[in-house]
């Protein structure tokens, strides 16, 4: 059973991965409304895709490094 002390417990790990898919599908719904509006995406709309997208592969990679995981223990103590 999932200890109720991790984010999103029920997702199993998953939680991430569904916030991504949120993001990413309000970013596209903005990204077609750019389209059908102006014509094209508007750079801030490619931009914000980008971020997301490259915040969530950093805390990825970020997330397996021994010395960030001691920070974050350090900082769930107190």
């Amino acid at each position: 059973m999932a200890s109720l002390a991790q984010p999103m417990p029920l997702m199993n790990g998953w939680g991430d991965w569904a916030v991504l898919a949120i993001q990413f599908t309000l970013i596209g719904l903005i990204a077609q409304h750019d389209r059908r509006v102006m014509g094209q995406i508007h750079p801030a709309t490619a931009t914000s895709g980008a971020i997301i997208a490259m915040t969530h592969v950093f805390i990825a990679v970020a997330s397996h490094n021994a010395e960030v995981g001691q920070i974050a223990a350090a900082i769930a103590v107190g």
